[in-house]
């Protein structure tokens, strides 16, 4: 394989078919052969096997998203959540497809992971408290990864793009979400993670003399069909989150 000059990276799909093939096509149309997907790529009440359709036909590095763990994992949980419809609707194929991805990637000197080079269900920019979600400063998120080798750190997870420049020259990406630009939790603190527009989003990467540069992209889709699918599967609240990019 040649050496990239850019490189795509997708994330937190979540089902999102419409979203996918949107940003897919954006990918095609400049050019970019090297795409990164960073997780979570089927969990949610939207499309599950046609985004593992779209997801099949591209040559893709993939790493696992903490969805994707959770979807083949076969813990008791409660029967009437999306998790527990998606695990029924999951085939044999796709159980292995998840299972297969590795937790990060390292490709031309850039660490991939879905959370942080440790734990896929933890934020890299965020630390979480009783108040909410709390942006790091830069000085602690190079704290955090001073014992990360690569130059370029590409996360995912928070749903919200974002990118720092480190006093040590490391760059630091979160890519997005492709399919769903807000979200709430409680665990382990009540939270929430907006994006504040219905756009799919994901990062491009770029080769420079001086190294790589990140930027965010943003693409329009028909976002009211995936809504429409939202609430046919009783989901009010992912209705609201992709049409809006709020919570």
């Amino acid at each position: 394989m040649s050496t990239p000059q850019s490189i795509a990276a997708i994330a937190d799909i979540h089902g999102n078919r419409w979203a996918l093939e949107a940003v897919l096509s954006d990918i095609r149309a400049r050019g970019i052969e090297t795409i990164v997907d960073l997780g979570d790529d089927l969990y949610g009440p939207l499309d599950l096997h046609g985004t593992a359709a779209q997801l099949a036909k591209i040559p893709a590095f993939r790493v696992q998203g903490n969805c994707d763990r959770m979807l083949i994992e076969t813990d008791p949980i409660d029967p009437a959540s999306t998790l527990a419809r998606n695990r029924v609707e999951l085939t044999a194929e796709q159980n292995l497809w998840l299972a297969a991805a590795p937790r990060t990637v390292t490709l031309e000197n850039i660490l991939f992971c879905h959370g942080t080079p440790w734990r896929d269900d933890e934020y890299l920019f965020w630390a979480l408290d009783s108040t909410g979600a709390v942006l790091h400063t830069v000085d602690q998120l190079q704290t955090t990864l001073q014992s990360i080798e690569q130059a370029v750190i590409v996360c995912a997870h928070s749903h919200t793009p974002l990118t720092r420049n480190l006093p040590n020259g490391k760059l630091v990406v979160n890519v997005g979400s492709v399919g769903l630009p807000a979200y709430s939790d409680d665990a382990p603190y009540a939270h929430a993670m907006q994006s504040n527009s219905p756009y799919a989003r994901y990062a491009i990467l770029t080769r420079s003399n001086s190294g790589w540069t990140a930027e965010h992209i943003s693409v329009a889709y028909d976002w009211e069909a995936a809504v429409r699918c939202a609430e046919q599967n009783g989901r009010v609240d992912w209705a609201k989150w992709l049409r809006t990019g709020t919570v």
